[in-house]
Order: C-alpha cells, then sequence, then structure tokens
C-alpha cells in the first residue's frame, strides 16, 4: 500500500477544468474536446506514485531527472509543430515505463496469460485500432492504492516486497532500454514518432466492409468518436454541428468511381472543425444540390 494517494485527491485535477465555472461557451465546449482527444489516459493516476517512488534520490539522477520531465508535461500526445514526431520526450518514457511496470507486476503471477494485461492501450505502428484504459492498468493501479483503493486487494502481486520499489526499478529499466533504443543519454532526443488515424476497411470483428484499399489515414492519432457532435438549446431554437468522416457517402461505383462526397469530412475533422446540422426544411432545400419531395 502506498499511503496517502487516495483516488479522490489525484484524479481531482481532471475535472478541475469543468468545475471551475458554470457554463462554457461553444467554442470552450468543443476545444475541451479537441484537447481530450490527445490527452494520456493513465498518468495523471500513476505520476504520484513515481515522484514517491524517487524520492531521497539525488536530483542529478536519471530517475528524478526522468520523473521532473513527465511532471512538467501537459499530458497531451500531440505534435503541434507538425513535424511527424510527439512534442514531448515524457511521453516516450511514461509509455515505455508502464508497460515496463505491467511485465514487472503481472508477468510472473499471470505467465501464459500475461497477453490479457500486460498492454497499456497505447497506439501502434501500424494502426491497430482504438485507444482505451486496459484491464491490467486498472488492475495495477487497484493494486498499488492497496487499502485506499475502493475494490479491496485480495492479491498480492508484488509478492511482500516495497511496490514502490518495483516502480523506481521500472523506472530505472525503462530509461536503460531508451538509452540504448535511441543511442544518448539525453532524454530530450527520446522522441516518438506519430502514430496516424486510420479508418479500416474492416469492422472491430475484422470482417471486411470494403475494399482493402478504402483504408484511409489521417496524420496524427486522435482518440475521439468516429462521429463527432454538439447540440445546443437556445430559447426557440435548436443549432447543431457535426462531423461524421470520412465522408457523407460511402459509395463506390461498379467501376470504382468514388462518390464526390466520399472523404468530403476528413480535413474537417482532422482540424478539428464541423459543419452545421441543417435542423429546418428551408435550410435543407437552400444546402442541398439537389431535393426530391415524396408526399404520402
Amino acid at each position: 500500500m502506498v499511503a496517502g494517494l487516495g483516488v479522490a485527491d489525484r484524479v481531482q485535477t481532471i475535472f478541475d477544468e469543468l468545475n471551475a465555472k458554470a457554463r462554457f461557451t461553444e467554442d470552450e465546449i468543443w476545444d475541451i474536446n479537441r484537447r481530450i482527444s490527445h490527452i494520456d489516459l493513465n498518468i495523471s493516476y500513476f505520476l504520484p506514485f513515481l515522484e514517491q517512488a524517487v524520492e531521497g534520490l539525488p536530483s542529478a539522477s536519471p530517475e528524478v531527472q526522468a520523473v521532473n520531465l513527465m511532471k512538467g508535461w501537459d499530458r497531451y500526445a500531440w505534435d503541434l509543430n507538425n513535424d511527424g514526431s510527439y512534442d514531448s520526450p515524457a511521453q516516450t518514457i511514461f509509455q515505455k515505463w508502464l508497460p515496463t511496470m505491467l511485465k514487472n507486476t503481472f508477468l510472473d503471477d499471470y505467465q501464459a496469460f500475461f497477453f490479457m494485461v500486460g498492454s497499456a492501450g497505447y497506439p501502434t505502428a501500424p494502426p491497430s485500432g482504438s485507444t482505451n484504459v486496459q484491464t491490467g492498468v486498472k488492475i495495477l493501479l487497484n493494486a498499488l492504492l492497496g487499502d485506499d483503493s475502493t475494490i479491496p486487494n485480495e492479491y498480492d502481486f508484488f509478492n511482500g516486497g516495497d511496490p514502490l520499489e518495483i516502480v523506481r526499478n521500472s523506472l530505472t529499466e525503462t530509461i536503460v532500454a531508451l538509452t540504448g533504443q535511441y543511442g544518448t543519454g539525453d532524454m530530450t532526443q527520446w522522441i516518438l514518432s506519430v502514430i496516424p488515424q486510420k479508418f479500416f476497411y474492416t469492422n472491430f470483428y475484422g470482417v471486411p466492409q470494403a475494399n482493402p484499399d478504402e483504408a484511409l489515414t489521417l496524420p496524427i492519432n486522435m482518440n475521439r468518436g468516429t462521429q463527432n457532435h454538439m447540440v445546443v438549446l437556445k430559447p426557440g431554437s435548436i443549432e447543431g454541428i457535426n462531423v461524421c468522416p470520412p465522408g457523407q457517402s460511402g459509395f463506390v461505383a461498379p467501376d470504382g468511381t468514388k462518390n464526390p462526397h466520399y472523404s468530403d469530412q476528413m480535413a474537417l475533422y482532422e482540424d478539428f472543425e464541423a459543419k452545421p446540422m441543417l435542423l429546418d426544411f428551408k435550410d435543407i432545400k437552400a444546402d442541398a444540390e439537389s431535393v426530391k419531395v415524396l408526399h404520402y
């Protein structure tokens, strides 16, 4: 058990922005969608353990330097300068530490079934699917919380050892591995290449729903819904925007010709823009390329 790390104390900062004011503008809400599409899902829960694990180490030690980088990270996995690489080495360190910590905590317990708990859930190259909090990550947090967990711990994954020692040793192992991988101990050079966003031609069961050449990509992975929309209820009116990539139409003719609207929302989605939701017939008619009214 690691003392003083109750769930409420650690998670509260995630909601600080939403709790700071009673009302938000439409642009503010849409921008929150933009930012949470890139936010790291895990570091807020595990950084306090990393901080405690390096307490007492010399300030010049690689472990303290690594934790300081993670503390200073804005926690967004994005590429703001569009150079094809993520912006922070802290992302590289944390995304290497978490699966290392999973291995050092669970491999001896799960062995042949380690694949069920060993993934940290981060995007891979080539892209393989959506991003989500993984089972092993949840179990690890529960185990680290010890008696502070809301779910009783009835099994000791740390084999009687100090959990913070495993946290620290996993960080040391991470630093050694990244030093070898990048050929330098300069952590500012530990930068990951961007993982693209992929629109698969198969469904989540792996069943093809289109031709293989219809798989589409955007430059950077985003953890967001395939379709985003926002509706604003106002006195006497309803307004809305949405974006539904790849496009308004998925039709491909027998000769291979694609509908003009086949991928017409990819740029909107990439740039976190949207199109109006047309809710009144007069607006639909004014915007339509053609109109056919059926009378019943």
